[in-house]
């Protein structure tokens, strides 16, 4: 048996979208830009109802979405997108995905003051610091809804609160969120949010920017040539990625408190028995404030890296983000909680999904007990 548990990574394209995205890249390839004839009629009916779907999903208006190549140029279109805007000052969390952190620090040379938020050891951002922090005029603050690594989902309500008393723009990456806690942009005073189709169960290389009507006229471009979207990202639309995008969407809508309810059974069962079976191993992150399917863990002792080598060709577990898998970088969301080098070391990740089943489940975990035990005896 096989078992893929990296699902924060990326998820497997579910078949029913792969099929449209086939039938569209066959037979319906028009360019929706060629306003001349069908073909180009055909793929921007594509494109409308994709922002239907996706509307769908998140309660606001379908006219709301920039198309990118996924929630890191989503997120660097939100962010280096405000870079007119005065007062040059951003905030953002400690534990922020690696595509706010260097946009961050680009706005820096562009005249910015980039201000921290700290996070506790579950996560959960400092409120007070925030509102401090947010005293001061202040363009804007940008926050992982969810976090990838540890799962912690903040007190999106609190925040967007603040922020609107505090005149600031919100910027939300709810990348991670979608697909594992209901949620609507309806319910909050948002003004941009970031999100990519592979964790959705969508395809790779495609993701949308919400962008709220009080602060589309704000934005700027950072892709010039065509002035497509608006003039706020040119390029030829990825219709097939875009119908994938939306399909994702509209099966969240339709399925998705069903698909909740599984995941958090299966990662009921692979926390149950990892605890019952390792009796010293915790888990990193809110207890209570977490997206289904992630399980961040720590055993005392234990080379998280070499369990991951053991395993690697079974079962699909990291020990980070894949961004900072790539780049062997440690992960400063681990340290943004206070775990020391040691503790860092000694942790790992499941991420359960929508086509795990309670069998390999049970599989996985024996495996990995059995592992554990064999490298901290």
């Amino acid at each position: 048996m096989r078992v893929y548990f990296d699902n924060n990574a990326t998820t497997p394209t579910d078949p029913r979208i792969s099929e449209i995205m086939s039938e569209i890249m066959t037979t319906q390839f028009g360019n929706p830009a060629s306003t001349s004839h069908a073909w180009g009629w055909q793929a921007e009916e594509l494109v409308n109802i994709a922002n239907e779907n996706i509307a769908g999903l998140l309660g606001c208006d379908p006219n709301s979405f920039i198309f990118t190549s996924g929630a890191t140029e989503s997120i660097n279109l939100a962010l280096l997108g405000l870079r007119g805007l005065k007062p040059k000052r951003i905030c953002f969390s400690t534990i922020e995905h690696k595509a706010v952190l260097d946009v961050a620090l680009e706005l820096e040379k562009l005249g910015f003051e980039a201000v921290k938020i700290n996070v506790d050891q579950q996560g959960l951002l400092d409120l007070e610091q925030l509102k401090s922090e947010l005293q001061k005029p202040t363009a804007i603050f940008s926050l992982i809804a969810a976090n990838n690594e540890i799962g912690t989902i903040q007190d999106l309500k609190k925040i967007s609160e603040i922020c609107k008393e505090c005149h600031t723009f919100l910027h939300l990456d709810i990348t991670q969120l979608l697909g594992k806690e209901n949620f609507k942009l309806s319910d909050y005073s948002v003004d941009l949010a970031s999100f990519s189709g592979h964790k959705i169960y969508g395809p790779k290389g495609v993701g949308a920017l919400y962008a709220s009507q009080r602060i589309r006229d704000e934005l700027l471009p950072i892709i010039f040539g065509g002035g497509h979207q608006r003039g706020l990202r040119s390029g030829t639309l990825n219709v097939p990625g875009i119908v994938g995008l939306g399909k994702a969407c509209e099966i969240l809508t339709k399925e998705g408190s069903e698909v909740i309810r599984h995941i958090s059974k299966l990662t009921k069962i692979a926390a149950e028995g990892l605890q019952t079976s390792v009796s010293k191993i915790s888990i990193n992150g809110s207890q209570k404030h977490r997206i289904a399917g992630n399980l961040n863990l720590r055993v005392p002792g234990l080379n998280a890296s070499t369990l991951l080598s053991k395993l690697s060709n079974e079962i699909a577990l990291s020990s980070s983000s894949a961004c900072l898998s790539q780049t062997g970088s440690n992960s400063h969301v681990l340290e943004a909680i206070g775990l020391n080098k040691a503790e860092r070391n000694s942790s790992f990740r499941i991420s359960i999904g929508r086509f795990n089943t309670e069998e390999e489940t049970v599989w996985a975990v024996n495996k990995i007990s059995k592992e554990i035990f064999s490298l901290i005896k």
